[in-house]
């Protein structure tokens, strides 16, 4: 009797089931890559916006640093001017590295329009 049932079925789907349950799950593989590039998406835009705002004065470095949250042993002046020193050099670091992208950047400009410029000699002396 089971096999009737299923029989029937195969000829009412009449080959269309298989191609709707393939669609469902491109749809569903879609959705969750789009999910996962969006988590890694919000995971990234979360740690630039961590670092765009912090600075010398940011609340994690007064709370390392604040004499009245410090726990004995843990931390002491020393230490505290340490983190300031890091954070002032990752800063200078940081700001470097822009201005070496901008450098990057600009000669990545230059030679694209010198490949433009020799593209259309080559092309108007055909």
């Amino acid at each position: 009797m089971e096999k009737m049932e299923t029989r029937n079925e195969l000829q009412r789907c009449n080959g269309k089931c298989g191609m709707d349950n393939n669609k469902e799950r491109r749809l569903l593989q879609l959705l969750f890559l789009s999910f996962g590039v969006l988590c890694v998406i919000q995971a990234t835009l979360n740690l630039a916006l961590r670092l765009t705002f912090e600075g010398n004065d940011s609340p994690h470095t007064k709370k390392l640093c604040g004499n009245n949250q410090l726990k004995p042993g843990n931390f002491n002046q020393n230490s505290c001017s340490e983190l300031q020193e890091r954070i002032i050099a990752l800063n200078r670091d940081r700001s470097l590295l822009e201005k070496r992208n901008e450098e990057l950047l600009n000669i990545i400009k230059s030679l694209e329009e010198e490949k433009k410029r020799q593209n259309g000699f080559i092309s108007s002396y055909n």
